[in-house]
């Protein structure tokens, strides 16, 4: 499972807390066992920077 941007905008949008929404969606892939792709990492990392 690949998690792109699209995917990331739908869990931030149920979720108020940035900082919350990062930390599910890094341990929702710890669980699932899924690499996390270089540039949503990233993206996630950009976006908690933004709030």
């Amino acid at each position: 499972m690949k998690l792109n941007e699209q995917d990331i905008h739908d869990w931030l949008s149920l979720n108020d807390d940035i900082n919350d929404a990062v930390i599910e969606l890094e341990s929702k892939f710890l669980e699932e066992d899924n690499l996390l792709d270089r540039d949503i990492a990233l993206r996630l990392i950009e976006l908690k920077e933004e709030k």
